[in-house]
């Protein structure tokens, strides 16, 4: 299950995908500074924020579960390890 896991991850289409889900999010954390944007769609914004968030959380929890140890071998792993971490902060 681990190796199927790995080149799962490692598929350019889930890589690709991901890439397109950080693209939208930084989106949408730009329109979250537009007062105009907050108050016309501000709910709808939040919303797809936590589903990008969501996604993010899952695709590290899958990365962990595949590399294990080695995932804190990539400076890249860490960094996204962080930058999650800090956003599940209230």
């Amino acid at each position: 299950m681990q190796k199927q896991l790995q080149t799962f991850l490692e598929n350019p289409r889930v890589v690709n995908a991901i890439m397109g889900v950080i693209i939208f999010n930084a989106i949408l954390l730009g329109l979250e500074t537009s007062k105009t944007a907050m108050a016309n769609a501000g709910g709808l914004i939040r919303m797809l924020d936590a589903i990008c968030l969501a996604i993010f959380v899952a695709e590290l929890l899958a990365k962990i579960v595949a590399y294990r140890a080695r995932f804190f071998r990539d400076g890249w792993n860490i960094f996204d390890f962080v930058i999650i971490g800090v956003s599940l902060v209230p």
